[in-house]
């Protein structure tokens, strides 16, 4: 005999947005509310391979009807989040309401994972371009300006299409946003996941704290552009326009 234990599926948020844009902040920030358990960042290759994966098997299961599928799939898809992690994982997300995981760029593959989970909060993480460039150099100094540039506008036109998406909620998180308006930045982020005590969360929340280690930099840290780079962005006013369509796009309560 078997016993049958039903309880209220957990909604989905997905954490993400250019890299080095505050990404990992939220995450942990989140994950400070007890009703809350998002995973830490899983390998980018795994989850691509699981993809992958899921994609072959659609067509393979589509030829024989196999009705079966439509939940495997997405049970497959969490287990690689789960078991491909960086770092270690939140234990007790078995009593949460939220759960979800972070990735940069993510919103690059934003279809194929909506296919996947179904409807989902989508915090996008998003800094001007000055201080997302300088901050990716000091961490990887092989990077080319150009082809950041290139990702960083392809993510902001991904968020704008999740945006006209029904079934994706997206807010947006920015660590400029947060200087300027404080704990009432984070306060949307917590009422578009209808978390319980939403400004006591917020206001529990240091404001200033970085998550990732000074270690992680592989040079001395850069803060100002060379006359190169600052040349560059001058040459390309879509970038600081596309960044700034994104902020005008976003509900006030989120600003």
């Amino acid at each position: 005999m078997s016993i049958r234990i039903d309880r209220t599926p957990p909604r989905t948020v997905i954490v993400g947005g250019p890299p080095r844009s505050g990404t990992r902040f939220v995450t942990d920030a989140l994950n400070r509310h007890p009703d809350v358990a998002i995973e830490g960042e899983p390998h980018a290759a795994a989850l691509r391979e699981t993809l992958a994966y899921i994609d072959r098997m659609d067509a393979e299961m589509a030829a024989v009807g196999a009705k079966y599928w439509q939940d495997s799939r997405a049970d497959i898809f969490w287990a690689a989040v789960r078991g491909a992690q960086k770092q270690g994982l939140r234990r007790d997300r078995v009593k949460a309401g939220v759960e979800g995981f972070k990735l940069p760029r993510i919103e690059h593959q934003w279809s194929r994972i909506h296919g996947i989970v179904g409807p989902m909060t989508f915090v996008f993480c998003l800094r001007p371009f000055p201080e997302h460039w300088l901050s990716i150099w000091n961490r990887w100094p092989e990077q080319k300006i150009e082809d950041v540039a290139a990702l960083f506008i392809q993510s902001i036109v991904h968020a704008g299409s999740m945006a006209d998406c029904p079934e994706i909620t997206l807010v947006s998180f920015g660590l400029p946003q947060m200087a300027a308006n404080g704990a009432s930045h984070l306060s949307g982020i917590g009422n578009a996941l209808n978390l319980a005590d939403v400004d006591g969360w917020a206001q529990s929340i240091d404001q200033h704290r970085r998550a990732n280690a000074a270690d992680k930099f592989t040079c001395a840290k850069r803060t100002t552009l060379t006359p190169e780079e600052q040349a560059f962005i001058d040459a390309h006013p879509n970038i600081a326009a596309a960044y700034d369509d994104h902020w005008r796009r976003v509900d006030a309560p989120y600003r």
